[in-house]
């Protein structure tokens, strides 16, 4: 498996037909290489983002019982992740309805008081100087820091020292660049129920190649 780097702009969309009838949307925003301090400011967007996502899919508007907002980090690519499952939605209902919330939470999040955004800040910072709950733990993050992150053992302090130096402008940027603007790289999966329309994709179709793909059941 490989990270491909998408090209500014990219809007592509995966579709495939389920032997389900749930139907699950995600949308993948790609960030960059991670770094200290685009790291810290993703989580703070994705502090922000899981939080409010959640309240609007799922309490508010109760689409689907299985509703997720955060950053992600696959290697060493970040990335905002959003997904929907619903067994009463299809996919493209789903996607609509996401697609509705960026904006909104583009500009709540660059309206937020100063202390609403030291909130989310001060979770990122707490979260890091969290101990390992189990010996597993451990030995997941040496393995992780001595083969996946350069053998970067400080990583955890540069990332509390990048977090604290974020700006709330800073991270509005790049909350804009990533989610609307020029550094907007995306791609949706549609993952239809069997039952549930699908309509033709409103981006640029991409497919697994025949030996990538997996038969269900």
């Amino acid at each position: 498996d490989e990270v491909r780097v998408l090209p500014r702009g990219a809007n592509y969309v995966f579709s495939e037909r389920l032997e389900v009838n749930n139907s699950l949307t995600g949308l993948y925003y790609q960030i960059g290489a991670t770094n200290p301090r685009l790291r810290g400011a993703a989580l703070i967007i994705g502090k922000a983002l899981g939080e409010r996502f959640y309240f609007n899919m799922r309490t508010r508007q109760q689409l689907g019982y299985i509703v997720y907002a955060g950053m992600g980090q696959i290697e060493k690519t970040l990335n905002l992740t959003l997904l929907v499952q619903s067994g009463t939605y299809p996919a493209d209902e789903l996607l609509r309805r996401m697609d509705e919330f960026i904006p909104g939470f583009v500009k709540s999040f660059r309206e937020l008081p100063e202390e609403a955004f030291e909130k989310y800040r001060r979770a990122v910072v707490e979260a890091k100087l969290e101990r390992p709950k189990s010996f597993g733990e451990v030995a997941g993050g040496v393995f992780w820091r001595a083969f996946k992150n350069d053998e970067k053992f400080d990583h955890v302090s540069e990332g509390i020292r990048a977090g604290e130096a974020r700006s709330q402008a800073e991270v509005v940027e790049i909350l804009e660049n990533y989610l609307r603007g020029r550094g907007k790289r995306r791609v949706a999966f549609r993952l239809a129920g069997k039952e549930h329309p699908l309509g033709p994709p409103q981006g640029q179709p991409v497919e697994l190649p025949p030996e990538r793909k997996v038969k269900a059941g």
